[in-house]
C-alpha cells in the first residue's frame, strides 16, 4: 500500500508530493526536484519520523527518492484538498497511488 505524503522544503521553500510504501521501517533520502536539497526521514510504524539517518547513507535500508518537477509545487497542495472537506480530506489523509 502507498500513501501520498507531502514535504515541505526548507531551502526553496516548496511542497513535493510522493507516494510511499509505509509498511517497511526504513530510512528514505528525498531529494527536492526543485532545489536539489536532500532531506533524510526515517519510517516508522507508518508514519514519518523526523529522525535523521546520515550515519546510515549506503545503507541498503535507506531508499532515495527523486521526483519529478511534477511532483512540486510553490503552495502546498494537500492541505488544499483537506480544505475541500470530507473528501478532500480523505485524499490529504489516504491518498493512494
Amino acid at each position: 500500500m502507498r500513501d501520498l505524503f507531502e514535504f515541505s522544503c526548507t531551502n526553496c521553500k516548496g511542497y513535493v508530493q510522493v507516494p510511499l510504501q509505509i509498511e517497511d521501517e526504513r530510512d528514505i533520502i528525498m531529494v527536492c526536484p526543485n532545489c536539489q536539497h536532500e532531506h533524510y526521514r526515517g519510517l516508522k510504524d507508518g508514519e514519518i519520523t523526523e529522525r535523521r539517518h546520515s550515519n546510515m547513507r549506503d545503507s541498503e535500508h535507506v531508499h532515495r527518492i527523486e521526483p519529478t518537477m511534477a511532483a512540486y509545487s510553490r503552495e502546498p497542495k494537500l492541505q488544499k484538498l483537506a480544505a475541500r472537506g470530507p473528501l478532500g480530506d480523505l485524499w490529504a489523509r489516504f491518498g493512494r497511488n
